[in-house]
């Protein structure tokens, strides 16, 4: 039996990106992650009060554009960025 052609397309990128876009919870999201972005290693409380704190790895990067539709960072140790739009998807890129 073959299967039939995909008739939607249900991933979009690194996420369900198409599912961001359309949440109601994007902005939330979008500020989480762009922290996430610029912190280092950074301590944060565990699940619950019994158990022990974790240790978050952010991305070290650094912010070099905000706009309307964007923001864009440049890592601090490496030639990487990463162009993250306020509806929620996120697109990393180097030199090349």
């Amino acid at each position: 039996m073959t299967p039939g052609p995909i008739l939607h397309s249900y991933l979009d990128g690194n996420l369900h990106f198409s599912c961001l876009e359309r949440s109601d919870k994007r902005d939330e999201f979008h500020a989480e992650f762009v922290h996430l972005i610029q912190a280092g290693h950074e301590e944060v409380p565990g699940l619950e009060a019994s158990h022990p704190s974790l240790t978050r790895m952010g991305l070290s990067m650094a912010p070099v554009f905000s706009g309307d539709e964007c923001d864009i960072f440049q890592s601090e140790l490496a030639d990487r960025w990463m162009l993250v739009k306020k509806t929620g998807p996120w697109f990393g890129f180097g030199l090349p």
